[in-house]
């Protein structure tokens, strides 16, 4: 279940810090207050996750696609294309996660918990959308990866 979302530079956000979701029954506010911006950003990552093209760091959308955003430059906040967009969330597992050391499977899990947590940081060099970083933590342990290539807009 997902618990927690924190937003950098997405759409109408400049900042949204580790906004508590489960429970949640619903979203309120004026209209133009930035509601659906936080559903864009999971039907974002959702659509991503289900793309075919797994050179895109991000994908954006089509018309038939759960969410159409345009390009990074229709995402950023104030469309400030020099900006990072980040993500981060926060969900619970229904039990343990237990990553055991492949070399040595009778030593003790490398990580383990219920928690876990899924960040990334994108930007635009030189026309192109990079990965800054992008990382996951389980259990107090911290795996991060800062990828070199570059990926076209």
């Amino acid at each position: 279940m997902l618990k927690e979302l924190t937003l950098k530079n997405f759409k109408s956000w400049k900042s949204i810090d580790r906004m508590r979701i489960a429970p949640i029954t619903g979203l309120f506010g004026t209209n133009s207050s930035g509601k659906s911006s936080i559903f864009h950003s999971l039907l974002l990552l959702k659509q991503t996750l289900e793309s075919a093209d797994r050179s895109l760091p991000l994908y954006f959308g089509g018309e038939r696609d759960y969410v159409e955003l345009g390009s990074f430059r229709d995402v950023i906040y104030r469309h400030e294309a020099d900006d990072t967009l980040r993500f981060e969330f926060q969900w619970g597992l229904p039990k343990d996660l237990k990553v055991d050391d492949p070399n040595n499977p009778t030593n003790p899990p490398l990580f383990q918990g219920r928690d876990m947590v899924f960040s990334t940081e994108v930007f635009i060099e030189k026309e192109k959308l990079r990965v800054r970083q992008f990382s996951y933590k389980l259990g107090g342990e911290e795996f991060s990866v800062h990828p070199t290539k570059a990926y076209l807009v």
